[in-house]
């Protein structure tokens, strides 16, 4: 149920080390940066809120990803997509090398609301 859709589509931007291809994330991380690429709309609204983006869904779609996840778009701010998916690549290969345990890489899903958005 893991891919690595993040490191195939920037592979012809960046040439980053090889450790990168291994870089599991959740379909719904995937289905989420799609979204993005396809809705400038929903693109803006990641952008400025990814949690918000998260917990509205796209399209009737509510996209389920992990706490982890979750915590790692919480802490991007970027001013286009470009340097969304490159901070969120980064920030995912530092967290997948500097922990050896499997919870990083194959977490608990959960699903966002907004309420979950509001208690933070």
């Amino acid at each position: 149920m893991y891919q690595t859709l993040i490191w195939q589509h920037f592979q012809e931007t960046e040439r980053p080390d090889q450790s990168l291809d291994l870089l599991d994330c959740s379909d719904d991380l995937n289905r989420l940066l799609s979204a993005a690429v396809v809705n400038r709309h929903f693109c803006r609204k990641l952008l400025l809120a990814p949690l918000d983006a998260v917990a509205a869904g796209y399209n009737g779609y509510q996209f389920v990803l992990t706490d982890f996840e979750l915590s790692v778009l919480a802490s991007i701010h970027a001013s286009s997509m470009a340097d969304f998916a490159r901070l969120l690549i980064q920030r995912l290969k530092h967290a997948a090398q500097a922990s050896a345990d499997c919870q990083v890489r194959h977490p608990t899903p959960v699903r966002v609301t907004q309420a979950h958005v509001r208690s933070e």
